[in-house]
């Protein structure tokens, strides 16, 4: 498939990578990441997520005409998706899958060897995964994520020491022990791609962070939030009269705080998923 400006992909052209074990060195591909910077300059990217919204994407996708289009997770058979990104460590929804946990399992779809996207991003923590899946690492780019701290520091359109991600999530009594997850989601990972690609203009949807149907959040197949071994009762709350968890409260006061960053950097976000982002107020939901 030839991209919509007509680059080759140099997804296929890459050597076997295998992610260095001693710390102090990159276990990421950012040259390979940067190879992508600019290829959209001044276009429109569209993000499509898996919050409810998410369902009516080609209803946006009509409406805004995008030049790009990029998803994340579980929706690897998006047609017409230009980039897919994984920033999450599958590692040990595959190993309880094989103790025979079939809620994990569920999960676990999201390794598609089927994925249809032009380019698959991934987090080199479920790198060694890609076998075991039958996923051609060929056709794949190591990424990481990163907690840059102060943002002045930052720049939405280069990848820096990785894919943009927020402070550790504060409400701790709302994770089981040992759970460490940092705000943001994906959906900033995905926004920051937008800024890599050159992309003027960014439309979300997807975007929901709460729960429009009671028994799934997400509109695509997949498993859905409940207690268990990462989430105790605690984290599932009622927030501005939205069903909702107390993390993704969090993200959305984040993505608040830094929304001053799209207009620093020329990148105009709108969203359109009526979800916790028009709740709380930020400037792209309005």
């Amino acid at each position: 498939m030839t991209p919509k400006n007509g680059l080759i992909s140099t997804a296929v052209t890459a050597a076997r990578f295998v992610p260095p074990s001693d710390p102090t060195q990159r276990p990421d591909q950012p040259e390979r990441v940067n190879a992508h910077a600019g290829r959209f300059a001044g276009g429109v990217a569209l993000v499509v997520l898996g919050g409810s919204s998410g369902g009516s994407w080609e209803q946006v996708r009509d409406a805004v005409r995008p030049d790009v289009i990029l998803t994340a997770n579980g929706a690897t058979r998006l047609p017409g998706a230009d980039y897919w990104m994984l920033t999450e460590n599958m590692n040990h929804c595959h190993t309880r899958a094989g103790q025979g946990d079939k809620y994990l399992e569920g999960f676990l779809h999201v390794l598609d060897p089927e994925n249809t996207a032009e380019n698959l991003f991934i987090s080199h923590r479920s790198w060694n995964l890609l076998g075991t899946y039958g996923i051609d690492e060929r056709r794949c780019t190591a990424i990481r994520r990163a907690d840059y701290g102060d943002l002045s520091l930052f720049n939405l359109r280069a990848y820096g020491l990785g894919f943009l991600a927020g402070p550790l999530s504060q409400v701790r009594h709302a994770w089981k022990p040992g759970v460490k997850v940092r705000l943001g989601t994906v959906g900033a990972q995905l926004l920051h791609l937008a800024g890599i690609l050159g992309c003027a203009e960014v439309h979300t949807v997807g975007f929901d962070l709460l729960f429009t149907d009671p028994d799934r959040h997400h509109w695509y197949q997949h498993p859905r939030y409940e207690t268990g071994i990462f989430r105790t009762p605690q984290m599932f709350v009622e927030y501005k009269g939205a069903a909702t968890q107390a993390w993704w409260v969090e993200t959305a006061r984040w993505l608040k705080e830094i929304e001053w960053i799209f207009t620093r950097d020329g990148l105009r976000w709108r969203d359109h998923s009526g979800g916790l982002l028009a709740i709380e107020g930020l400037a792209c939901a309005r």
